[in-house]
């Protein structure tokens, strides 16, 4: 993820979530009231510096799945084999 505007790889809805998310977890948690910009500047830093740990290991998770999946389907072309 590039310094660029992190919260641009969200859709309108997913951002608009996200904010809301973060304005009320601030109100209730921490007796702080944010306003958009602030919340968008802290969506975009947590997406810039912590997005990328996430990003990983979702890419992780799913070469381990499909390598399980292969091994699957190749366990089923040697029964099949004659």
């Amino acid at each position: 993820m590039t310094q660029q505007d992190a919260a641009s790889i969200l859709n309108k809805e997913q951002e608009t979530v996200a904010l809301e998310a973060l304005i009320k977890i601030f109100e209730e948690r921490f007796d702080i009231k944010l306003g958009l910009f602030e919340a968008k500047e802290i969506l975009d830093s947590i997406c810039t510096k912590i997005g990328k740990f996430y990003y990983n290991k979702a890419l992780k998770d799913m070469q381990e799945r499909i390598h399980q999946r292969f091994e699957s389907i190749e366990a089923d072309l040697w029964i099949l084999e004659k």
